[in-house]
């Protein structure tokens, strides 16, 4: 379990209680949100020209829900019942899940978005799109221009 300082726990609670799980990171809290992208705990999700657009994933709100008695659930804020039901530790997915996951969403993904979340250049995530997710997997990938981003989807067969 990853350990988290007041400012990162409070950004994931902040994302664990919008329905959506997205959350707008203001300037001060960029390099919290780079940090808990690293660690896998966010997403980024560039879109519309919103920079610092974030989503939480399943190891993020596991990260903030309460672990029961005892000096972390005395931290941790109130979370909504969708989260706060005990589940077990979600394996950490490989990057082939996380661009599936990424690009099964209604919203899509940018090539930004999934760079960051992979680590991967763009030309990498180009090269993934075209091999592994329409050659392998058999998916078809669409693409369409958003406010002059290019965002990215994926549908199975």
């Amino acid at each position: 379990m990853t350990k988290l300082n007041d400012a990162r726990r409070q950004l994931l609670e902040a994302a664990a209680t919008n329905e959506d799980g997205f959350i707008d990171i203001a300037k001060a809290g960029k390099t919290t949100a780079r940090a808990l992208i690293k660690e896998g705990l966010l997403i980024a999700t560039p879109q519309d020209g919103a920079e610092g657009r974030c989503l939480i994933t399943i190891e993020g709100r596991a990260a903030v829900a309460p672990a029961g008695k005892g000096a972390a659930a005395k931290k941790t804020k109130a979370v909504p019942a969708a989260v706060a039901e005990p589940t077990p530790a979600p394996a950490k997915l490989n990057k082939t899940e996380l661009m599936v996951q990424l690009l099964t969403r209604p919203q899509g993904a940018s090539i930004v978005a999934m760079s960051e979340a992979t680590g991967w250049l763009p030309h990498s995530v180009r090269g993934f799109m075209a091999g592994t997710l329409k050659k392998k997997l058999g998916m078809t990938v669409t693409s369409e221009i958003v406010e002059g981003l290019r965002i990215y989807r994926a549908t199975k067969g």
